[in-house]
């Protein structure tokens, strides 16, 4: 995805809805300058929910951002009917993002690559508290089973490829 943006000029846009703790403190936008440079760009969340990215450079021209929902990437999934459900996104082949919500029943991340080693941990979004859940690698299906959580509250679930 990309956004024509004016030298120094800010821009801003909407990545979609927010739910549970401060979601915005969970996601880094990837932008890529006209010129190739690579930024982190912090979302943050608006009084009505929605999370947004907003953005200023002194390039003029088409900036690209690689972070995008996925929710094929997980199973059970949210939905219009229960919106409680995990949220998936991420970049493809690099990194993926499962957003838990107080979620007791068993998650799986699907469609991950053959062969492909990811780095797992588990971030606690109230005090960004990271725990190693190891590697994950898909089976022959592309699916790894979320380790069972003990604690019932938000989470984010993290994959770094390897």
């Amino acid at each position: 995805m990309s956004i024509r943006v004016g030298r120094n000029r800010a821009a801003e846009w909407p990545l979609g809805r927010a739910e549970g703790e401060d979601p915005s403190a969970l996601v880094d936008l990837l932008v890529t300058t006209p010129s190739g440079r690579e930024l982190r760009v912090p979302a943050f969340a608006t009084a009505d929910g929605t999370l947004r990215v907003r953005y200023s450079s002194g390039e003029a021209g088409v900036h690209a951002w690689r972070i995008e929902p996925h929710p094929e990437w997980v199973g059970p999934r949210w939905s219009e009917d229960n919106y409680m459900l995990p949220y998936a996104g991420g970049i493809p082949g690099e990194l993926r993002l499962i957003y838990l919500m107080n979620v007791t029943q068993p998650v799986t991340v699907r469609g991950l690559e053959p062969g492909a080693p990811y780095r797992a941990s588990l971030v606690d979004p109230s005090s960004c508290v990271e725990h190693d859940l190891g590697i994950a690698e898909g089976d022959a299906a592309g699916d790894w089973p979320i380790p069972q959580i003990e604690v019932r509250r938000d989470w984010l679930v993290v994959l770094e490829r390897e």
